[in-house]
């Protein structure tokens, strides 16, 4: 059950200095239980557990029926202190689920209270601060005292944008763009004032993880209109775009020409690395293949102008045409014949016996590289058994070796790694 601003209250109050501050908390916020965490003490440290309980019994004087729990940390160790506070706010949440916590960090070591805050927060509980008008830097004037409440939901909206740009630079653009709508509804939602700077980095990530979600998926012409408003909006992500030579890349790749370009195997590739590196491995080796099938049919097009999958019987030496069957193509109005990638690297070698991809391919076997063999035995092809890692790190280096030198293509280089003008 979510509290409600009408439930009841436990009040958390770190103990330690004056007691004024912590009392006026107290008649404040009215608790109906009270939670005093004390510093243990030891060594050169006193423990403030004495001045928590004289602080419980005055709370059960004045509010008879109410409750009172007790806890202790170290005193200046904020790690240890975070965890044991931690675990109690979630035991008083799951055992007073109708009560709203409010954590009151104004008493106490500094390791104290921040344990507290940093607890609070990470739970979304209230937070609340008391204090007063001062004097002079020492002390605030006793009977000034007023307890605030303290909104970190900005600061939560910070962190979780970090969150989200970590995400994307792991590569999962979707999951990031997600999380960035998220936040900006939140904004929107709970009537947040953010700085324009933090609006701003919001905005870019947003626009930016969803081109990078949309060019992730090869959806080549969406991201390519999303980049160009986004350059025309002076988005600084989209300048590195053009700075670093990806938007060329994209502008290439959104022309839509149904024909096999070298723009194409060069995506296909950093596609299969991303995915390398996200340990998707089935998914790396599926794009690794269609990746040196997109070289072949690039380069039977680029060199010979065939298409491998548009091959009349005049373009086929007999011998290769044998076991097939033309197909219909509705849109050419003919019987064509199409080969697959083996089929497609023997007609390269029949069209030219020292064609650098077709030798390089053929050479490693009769059946082409040995990971084709681990990639047909994959849960996405033909087979069953997931596919280890370094199987795909050894296509990698053969593809590294062979096929990309005898293509001609040179590394597109990382994407910029977020919206600020950053690059990997």
């Amino acid at each position: 059950m979510t509290a409600t601003p009408a439930s009841p209250v436990i009040l958390v109050l770190t103990v330690g200095g004056s007691a004024a501050p912590l009392l006026r908390a107290i008649e404040d916020t009215a608790p109906a239980r009270l939670l005093l965490i004390a510093s243990e003490g030891g060594g050169a440290q006193a423990s403030s557990r004495d001045a928590a309980r004289g602080l419980g019994d005055a709370f059960m004087a004045r509010s008879p029926g109410h409750a009172v729990d007790h806890m202790e940390t170290p005193s200046d160790d904020p790690a240890a202190a975070f965890g044991r506070i931690l675990a109690t706010l979630d035991t008083l949440s799951r055992n007073y689920p109708d009560h709203a916590i409010v954590a009151n960090y104004t008493g106490g070591t500094k390791s104290m209270s921040t344990a507290l805050l940093m607890a609070a927060f990470q739970r979304g509980h209230r937070t609340q601060l008391t204090t007063g008008v001062r004097q002079d830097l020492a002390r605030v004037t006793s009977g000034t005292e007023s307890s605030l409440d303290i909104d970190t939901r900005l600061i939560a909206v910070e962190s979780e944008l970090e969150t989200a740009l970590r995400v994307a630079r792991g590569g999962d653009y979707a999951a990031a763009h997600a999380l960035f709508e998220f936040l900006r509804d939140r904004l929107n939602n709970e009537g947040l004032k953010p700085t324009k700077t933090l609006r701003n980095r919001l905005e870019f990530g947003r626009t930016w993880s969803q081109c990078m979600a949309a060019w992730d998926r090869f959806d080549h012409k969406d991201a390519c209109r999303m980049m160009q408003s986004a350059a025309a909006g002076g988005a600084p992500w989209a300048r590195d775009l053009e700075r670093f030579g990806h938007a060329a890349i994209l502008r290439e790749l959104a022309t839509g020409r149904n024909e096999p370009t070298a723009a194409l195997c060069l995506d296909l590739l950093e596609n299969a690395r991303r995915r390398l590196a996200q340990r998707r491995f089935d998914d790396a080796l599926a794009r690794l293949y269609r990746f040196v099938e997109a070289c072949a049919q690039t380069q039977l097009f680029r060199r010979w102008g065939l298409k491998s999958g548009e091959l009349a019987e005049a373009n086929i030496p007999a011998d290769l045409r044998e076991g097939l069957k033309p197909e219909m193509n509705p849109r050419l109005g003919v019987a064509v014949f199409k080969f697959g990638l083996m089929q497609t690297m023997r007609l390269l070698e029949r069209r030219d016996p020292l064609d650098p991809l077709a030798r390089g391919y053929l050479d490693a076997g009769p059946h082409g590289p040995e990971w084709l063999n681990a990639r047909n035995g994959s849960i996405l092809a033909h087979g069953y058994g997931p596919i280890e890692r370094r199987v795909v790190e050894n296509a990698f280096t053969w593809i590294d070796a062979v096929i990309s030198p005898a293509m001609g293509l040179t590394p597109m280089g990382p994407f910029p790694t977020g919206p600020f003008g950053s690059k990997s």
